[in-house]
């Protein structure tokens, strides 16, 4: 982006100015009688933040669960989770992790308490933004043959369904659905 003053102002004024607009600005002083001079500032435009991304995975029991969170921010955010209304911290088996634009939180060895609604909030001198993500139970179901009908080709007599450890024995007969 060009800007040109004509006048013998000192000042480069622009308004309404945007995030895109940041970057590196050069002026230059030109006259008749020398060499023109330039000189390059670079320009920084503060806003407060805006989330982005906010990513979670469904997660089994037992496992760890990651919820991320990406804000843009100048300058750049901090960042609070909240489960619920309440804020959380580090400890018991959760972490965080907080670098620039991007917040990551871990809980390790899900329980059903811990799933829910979990909130990400970045925070700068400008303002605060926030959204939220369900970390959901994920059902993990692992399916195989458990014997055949009296050993022959008429197909399989039952199906054992193994499903977050627990494991349930479905009979059925030759060409019937489950």
């Amino acid at each position: 982006m060009i800007f040109l003053c004509y006048d013998s102002s000192e000042y480069l004024n622009i308004t309404g100015i945007t995030r895109d607009q940041a970057g590196d600005y050069e002026c230059s002083a030109l006259n008749d009688i020398a060499s023109p001079d330039t000189k390059t500032v670079k320009v920084t435009v503060n806003f407060p933040p805006d989330i982005h991304e906010m990513k979670s995975h469904g997660v089994g029991l037992g496992r760890t669960a990651l919820l991320r969170c990406e804000a843009a921010a100048v300058p750049s955010p901090t960042f609070e989770w909240y489960k619920g209304e309440k804020r959380i911290i580090r400890g018991h088996g959760i972490d965080i992790k907080s670098l620039s634009s991007r917040s990551v939180l871990t809980v390790t060895n899900m329980t059903e308490d811990r799933y829910g609604n979990y909130t990400c909030v970045a925070i700068n001198k400008l303002g605060r933004a926030n959204a939220s993500v369900p970390l959901i139970r994920k059902l993990s179901f692992h399916l195989f043959l458990a014997e055949w009908s009296g050993g022959s080709n008429r197909g399989p007599s039952c199906l054992h369904l193994d499903y977050d450890n627990s494991c349930v024995y479905i009979p059925f007969g030759i060409n019937k659905a489950i």
